[in-house]
């Protein structure tokens, strides 16, 4: 599939942050900002992020929590966007509260950390209409360090999540619970504190991003031998779990030009 973003770069953390921090992806638009109006189609996510947005006339710096369902998000005037992409718990890591409060939403930055948050924001602005995105990102690293430096990830919550990955979304809840000799209820507990979504839908969320990763990648060939590949008992139960995320069929999902590539 042809990307849909003009230019991608992606990074990896520092090892201080490795056990928190997927990557860091600098999404390069326009020049003069995206002039588009169409609203853009983002997916469910099992992870959450830190954003920086430069726009043409101002900048937004914001958490990002899990989406249990699809977002139309608008890109209009867009230059920039700088990611910082999070493990599946490592959220928990900077967050004051669970991260189940930010499921769905999104909050500024300031909002938690007040003016050193506020200060990084104008320093980001600063840097990236300059085009120094190096810097960029070793600000927010620094940021995030010194936030997380006190704090060690969940090795369990990191094992069941490895666990959902390495088995493509195709395990059941009480699978995952017995695995670690934990109580469903339990692991539903854990799971909303430090992950923010139910494990249930971790793993349909998965599922199905894995789905729509091998259409875009051209290793699927039909719909029926996909939705059996991927562990379905026929394309309808596949249907379902598409209409449940995404409000509308694979097919039709997968032929919009206005969704987002999965990065």
């Amino acid at each position: 599939m042809t990307t849909r973003y003009p230019k991608i770069q992606i990074y990896h953390p520092s090892e201080l942050l490795k056990p928190w921090v997927d990557s860091y992806i600098i999404l390069q638009h326009r020049k003069d900002g995206i002039k588009d109006p169409l609203l853009w189609t983002i997916m469910p996510d099992c992870t959450g992020y830190l954003i920086f947005h430069l726009l043409t006339d101002r900048s937004r710096l914001s958490l990002v929590g899990p989406r249990s369902v699809f977002k139309n998000i608008n890109r209009t005037n867009r230059v920039l966007t700088l990611i910082v992409k999070f493990k599946p718990w490592g959220l928990s890591g900077i967050l004051p509260f669970p991260t189940s409060e930010l499921k769905d939403t999104s909050i500024p930055l300031s909002q938690i950390f007040g003016y050193p948050a506020i200060n990084l924001k104008y320093k980001l602005e600063e840097l990236a209409r300059s085009g120094d995105i190096r810097s960029c990102l070793k600000k927010v690293e620094r940021f995030i360090e010194k936030h997380i430096v006190n704090k060690k990830s969940n090795p369990k919550i990191e094992y069941i999540s490895q666990l959902v990955s390495s088995n493509q979304g195709l395990i059941t809840v009480k699978r995952m619970a017995d695995e670690m000799g934990f109580s469903d209820r339990y692991l539903r507990k854990i799971f909303s504190l430090e992950v923010g979504l139910s494990p249930k839908r971790y793993s349909m969320i998965t599922r199905v991003t894995n789905i729509v990763k091998s259409v875009d990648t051209g290793s699927a060939k039909d719909w029926t031998n996909l939705a059996l590949s991927s562990g379905y008992f026929d394309q309808s139960h596949m249907i379902d779990d598409f209409n449940n995320l995404l409000g509308e069929s694979p097919e039709v999902f997968i032929n919009r030009n206005n969704r987002e590539e999965i990065i």
